[in-house]
Parts: structure tokens; sequence; C-alpha cells
């Protein structure tokens, strides 16, 4: 009986024994891992993440997370043992990552930390623990597999890679064919144009805004929502029991509405046919309705009135990139024109474009808060929601003053502007208008005209704002120039234009060089110098606009004052190389303006408007192109040019003008064989002397805009006739001659 109870017990007996024998193997592993763990320390220092802690992985992958686990908090000390690849090893099935995103989570924890110091001995080296050879397997495993995972995710990367890369050349391959079409269709329709001009003006003609009854600055969504309203209305389908006449009726509005569908919906036909309108054609009844019934709609609903809160983004929220050297540049930011605009953004956000439009009334105000810090009436634009109520308007000519002298300067401008556009001479082309203000200030009566330019069709493509207080911008002329751009970005996008690109220039200087060849803001078409004045302001204004303007561009300049009081001395140099006054002027008083009554012009005569045009000249002439006056009726008075003004400070000098082309020889003997000392091509006016042999007359220094580089003596022929060149010269102005003639007309008028 003993034998068969140990025969019968002895399988049990070893069972018991092979499982004591397992255990005892996991003790001591557990055992040698737990010699192997350490102490860390999750923190969230360098990661910052937001979520309140780390949550365990059931393997060394980030996406396989144990959702049923707890996270741990941040600040938490766990012990774990890593294994490589940086992983962490928690209990018996969890891991964590040793960094997330680069930046690392979990760190060694350290519950003494003495401080140290340079005669400490430094603490000792801890022994590196064994690791169990099991361990050191499975490791060396998962970094292979690893390895194995990175090489398939690498391989995958390249291919996806290079499929990208040849969408891309497709996409390339694909816009350049469309533009090379596009570029064929533009060129046969400006031939069909040329040789058809009736039928062009015919299709032209046909007023698309209208027939949509959308205004001019409808967006795309506005142009379906009306073209399928209209053309739910019209379709011949609806009248199938109308008589003959009723459908083709239909069916030719049908034809109206689907063409001005096609030419409004696409970004360069509407460009296009934008150009193509007039002025006071542009906005049609709708535009007026349009803007009628959004104001009806403010006044039904008057907004609540509620106090402003100080805006503490003035100086942070700049976006003007660049230290103004030698300028600041930005694009704006639409979305803060309609957070400034409250509820109904989009409606007050067209009101005040239509505003600016003059298709509204706009109501100003002289700020009493900026007219005691600042000694003089400045005017803003005034409203609970206004989106450009930093912008101001300052000087002897302001709305509020006298407010026909800007509005009828603007108008002057938009008008030249349009004519040179519906003329096909405009220079600017489809590279859109570059426009640049001297003298800016705080942009109020700028905003304005580029809005009325936009109006007119034109789409601005960049625009120079050039100021002293633009050197080290205050905190009101850095919202001035922040709300400048927003509207600009928010009007490109109302209209369907590409952004406008805005620099800002602190001196003249800055600007001269960067309108050079090759610049940033070469090839200006409009320079505006609006009542701004220093000493030598005029002159510092015809050599800017002599470098910046392309042949055919514009100077505008409004002014009540041509000469300066006390002139600034001419520095050698020449004129190309000697520093603007504007800039002198700062940097002999070492110190900037602080208000913009230093540059405003406080003299109490009459305003007026000058305008000036350029003209191309030969490609081997290397001096600069010649300012021609615009005579137009709208000038209240002939503006009197540089030669002309230093005419009447001599004694005995008359002024001539070139008529012969494309130059003449300025010599230095009164003889057609004598050496060629300078040139002056057409248009160019000449300061002479009272001495004269024949046809020969002496210029004088005067003649130069610079006296250093003339040359002595200097002499001209008036008339070629003997040499079958007919007359070269032509006397333009006489100041003794002007002035017996308004003597004799002061005396009749007396009689």
């Amino acid at each position: 009986q003993q034998q068969q109870q140990q025969q019968l017990t002895a399988p049990l007996d070893g069972d018991e024994s092979s499982k004591r024998e397992e255990k005892k193997v996991k003790e001591e592993e557990e055992e040698d891992d737990s010699e192997l763990q350490q102490e860390y320390v999750v923190d969230n220092t360098r990661l910052q993440a937001s979520a309140p802690g780390v949550t365990l992985r059931l393997s060394k992958n980030l996406e396989d997370r144990d959702e049923e686990s707890d996270a741990i908090p941040w600040g938490a000390v766990i012990k774990g043992m890593e294994v490589g690849d940086g992983w962490l090893k928690v209990g018996k099935r969890h891991y964590l990552p040793m960094t997330v995103q680069g930046a690392p989570i979990l760190v060694p924890y350290s519950p003494d930390d003495p401080e140290e110091s340079e005669d400490a001995p430094p603490p000792p080296q801890p022994q590196q623990p064994v690791r169990n050879p099991r361990m050191k397997w499975r490791a060396e495993e998962e970094r292979k597999i690893e390895e194995i995972r990175a090489l398939v995710r690498e391989k995958e990367e390249q291919e996806m890679r290079k499929e990208a890369e040849k969408a891309l050349e497709a996409k390339k391959a694909s816009l350049t064919a469309a533009r090379k079409l596009l570029e064929e269709d533009i060129v046969r329709r400006q031939e069909e144009r040329r040789k058809n001009p009736a039928a062009a003006k015919e299709q032209q003609g046909e007023d698309h805004y209208g027939v949509l009854g959308v205004p001019r600055h409808a967006t795309e969504e506005e142009l379906t929502k009306a073209y399928r309203t209209l053309a739910k209305q019209f379709h011949p389908d609806k009248a199938s029991d109308a008589d003959k006449a009723s459908r083709l009726a239909r069916q030719q509005q049908m034809a109206k509405l689907s063409i001005a569908y096609k030419v409004l919906s696409s970004p360069r036909q509407r460009w296009q046919y934008d150009r193509s309108l007039a002025p006071d054609a542009a906005e049609g009844a709708a535009a007026a309705a349009a803007a009628a019934a959004a104001a009806s709609t403010l006044a039904a609903k008057p907004p609540i009135p509620a106090k402003a809160k100080p805006r503490t983004d003035l100086v942070e929220d700049f976006d003007f990139s660049g230290d103004g050297t030698p300028w600041r540049l930005a694009n704006g930011r639409s979305q803060r024109v309609c957070n400034d605009c409250g509820s109904m953004r989009k409606e007050r956000v067209r009101l005040a474009m239509a505003q600016l439009r003059g298709k509204d009334e706009m109501k100003f105000a002289v700020n009493d808060d900026d007219t005691e810090r600042y000694g003089f009436e400045v005017v803003r634009h005034v409203g609970p929601y206004t989106p450009f109520g930093g912008l101001s308007e300052n000087g002897a000519s302001h709305r509020l003053a006298q407010p026909e002298v800007r509005a009828r300067f603007r108008d002057f401008i938009i008008g030249q502007i349009s004519a040179a556009a519906r003329s096909g001479a405009c220079p600017w082309g489809e590279t859109g208008l570059r426009y640049t203000s001297l003298g800016s200030g705080e942009l109020l009566f700028d905003l304005e005209l580029l809005e009325r330019l936009r109006l007119a069709g034109m789409w601005i493509s960049q625009v120079c704002l050039i100021d002293r207080l633009y050197r080290q911008p205050r905190v009101s002329t850095r919202r001035a120039l922040r709300e400048f751009a927003d509207w600009q970005r928010c009007a490109a996008q109302l209209v369907g234009h590409e952004p406008t690109d805005i620099l800002v220039f602190g001196t003249l200087a800055d600007y001269h060089k960067a309108a050079g060849k090759g610049g940033r803001a070469e090839r200006c078409h409009l320079m505006v110098h609006c009542d701004a004045h220093w000493a030598g302001a005029i002159e510092d204004c015809d050599r800017l606009a002599a470098r910046a303007l392309v042949p055919g561009g514009f100077l505008a300049r409004l002014t009540n004052r041509q000469d300066d009081p006390n002139p600034p001395t001419s520095t050698k140099g020449g004129a190309l190389l000697k520093p603007f006054h504007g800039d002198a002027c700062i940097d002999e008083a070492e110190e900037l303006p602080q208000s913009l009554d230093d540059v405003l012009c406080r003299q109490e005569a009459p305003f007026v408007i000058g305008a000036w045009t350029v003209e191309a000249l030969p490609p081997e002439c290397c001096r600069l192109p010649s300012l021609v006056p615009i005579e137009d009726s709208q000038l209240q008075k002939p503006w009197k040019s540089r030669a002309q003004r230093r005419a009447e400070e001599g004694d005995g000098l008359t002024v001539w003008r070139v008529v012969h082309g494309p130059r003449i020889a300025v010599r230095a003997a009164p003889s057609p064989t004598a050496p060629a000392v300078d040139v002056f091509c057409t248009g160019d006016e000449v300061v002479v002397v009272g001495e004269r042999e024949g046809a020969w007359l002496r210029l004088s220094k005067s003649s130069w805009e610079d006296p250093v580089d003339a040359p002595d003596p200097a002499w001209v022929l008036s008339d070629g006739a003997s040499m079958g060149l007919g007359a070269l010269l032509e006397l333009v102005f006489d100041p003794a001659a002007s002035a017996a003639t308004a003597a004799s007309d002061g005396d009749e008028a007396r009689r």
C-alpha cells in the first residue's frame, strides 16, 4: 500500500516541483528587472502639452494606448526599466515613451540634489547594472525589427515623394499650357479689337453688372446666386404657353445672362471688363440700391452703443516686418477689419466701402484728445464700428476746414488716371497700378483715393508710403498703418484682386534707393504729394518723381506754396549724389518730429493743384528724365516749372523749351563745330541769359538741376533753318513781359 501510494503521489510531487522551479526563475527575473528599474519624473517643461498627463501604451507604439488605465499626471514619479529605442517599461505590460516630438517627458529622478560647489569632490559614478541575457536578446530583436520598419517607412516616403513630384510637374505643365493658351487668346482678341473696333466697342458696351442686377464689388457667391435666380425667372421653358415673341425675348435675356455670368465669373475676364468701364458708369443702379439697402438696414436697427475697450494690441500687433531700414513690409489681415465691425460684419464692411467710394455719407469730427495732445486739429472718421477709426487727416486743407480742396484734388487725379486707362495709354497694363504717397501722415486721404481708384477699375498692386514719422512710429501711427494695410487686404478680397504689396519708408533716401533699377519700388505709376511741406520739399519731390516714375507716369501735388521763403543751400556732389533736404533736416536736428505740425504747410495762401508727366528719354541719355507740366482746365493756374522759378530770381533771364527731337547739343562756343559739353532732350526747359550771337543763345547755370554740374560756357542753337532743321527752341516764359502784361491788365481794371 505504501508503494502504491508513493507511485500515485509521485507525479503530483513532480508537477509541484516543476511549478516551484518556474516560480523561482520568474522571481529571479523579477529581481533582475527590479535591479535595472530606475525612478523617473513625468516632466511637461519642454513639451508644454495641454493634456493633464501621459497615457500608458500596451506596446512600443504611440498609437497603442491603454484606454482602461488612468493617465499618469505631470510631475508624478514612476519606476521603470529602459528597454531601448526611447521607451520605458512600466510594470509587466505597459510602456511609456522617453521623448515626444523631440521633447523629453521622462527625466531621471534624484531626490537628493545637494548644492554643487567648486571645492566639493565629484560624485561617484554609479555602476552600470548587469542586464539579464534574456533581456539583451529581446532588446536586440526589437531593435532589428524597428530598423526594418524604419527602412520600410523611408522607402514608402521616397515613393510618395516621387509621386508628389510627378504630380507637381504635371500640374506645372498644365498651368504653363493654360497660360500659353490664355496669352494666345488675349493676343487674338486684341488683334480682333484692332481690326474691328466698332464690334469690340459694341461688345464692351453691355452692362454685365446691370444684367445680373449686382453691384460692381459683388462677390462670386452673389454673382452665382443672382444668375441662378434670374435664370429660373427668364428660362424659356417657364413660359411654354407664351407666344413666339415672349419666348424670343426670354431667349435673348437668357443669352445676356449667360454672357454676363461667363465674363464676371472669370477673374481675368472680369478684370479686363472692369478696365473698359467708365468711372461714372462703373456702379449702376444696383450698387446704389445695395448701398441704400445697407444704410436703411442699419438705420432701422441702430447698434447698441458700447464703451470702447482699451486696445492692448496697438504696439504688439503691428504686423509690419522689418525695422524700417530701408522699409517695412505688410500685406494686412482682412479678419481684423471684420472684427472691428462687430456684429453684422458683412453689411458694415460694405457700408464702409460705399462711404469711401462716395455712395454714402461719411461722418467726420475733430478729435479733442488728439488736438490737445498735438496742438492742431486732427480729423477722424466717427462711428460705433468704424474699421478705420485710427486713420486721420491733418493740415490746413483738411476736409472740415476747406471741404472742397482735397475733394477737387482727389477727383482731378481719378479723372486723369481713368482717362489714361480708357485711352489705352496707361503704363501699368496687367501688372497693376503702383502708387506712392509722399508725406502720407496718417493716411485717411490716401485710403479714400485708393478706394476711388478701385471703383474706377484699377488693380492696386503696390503702395509705397513715405513720411518722416515712419522712422520710429508712435502708437497712433502704428495703428493707422495697421488699419490701412488691413483695409487694403479686405478691399482687394471683396473686388477679387490680388493682395496689395505695402512698403513703408521713413526717409526719402531709402525710397530713392529702392526706386532704382532692380529695386523693390521701381516703376511707379502715380505719385501724390498732398499738403506736406518742409524746406526744399518741392525739389525733393521732383527728384523722387524723376527717379521713380515710368514714362507716362503721373505726379500730382497739392500745396499753397511754390517757393521756400528760405531755400536750402545747394550741396556739392551733383544732383544724383547730394542728400535730400527732408532727410537733412532730421539729421541736423538729431531728433524726430513729435507731431505732424512739424511737417505740414501753415501758410494762408490759397491751395493750387499741379500735375506733371514723365517723357521717355533716348537710351543713350544717362540723366534723369524731365517732368512735363500737364495742362488741364481743372487746374486753377499754370504751375511754374523749376526753370521758370529760377528765371524770376535772376535779372534778364528767359525760359526756352526744346522742340526739336530727339535732342539738341550744348556747345562750348557759339559754333556748330565747337565741342559738345551736354545735351537736352525734347520737352526740357533751359534758362537763357541776355547774351546772344545770332541764333545762338548762352545758357545760365540755372538750366541744370544742380549748378555744380553746369559747364561754363554753354551755348545752344535756337533756330536751325540755315541747316534745314527748323526751329530748335521756343520761348515759353519771359518774366519782364509777364510783369508788363500784369501791370497793363491792372491799369485797365482800375480804369
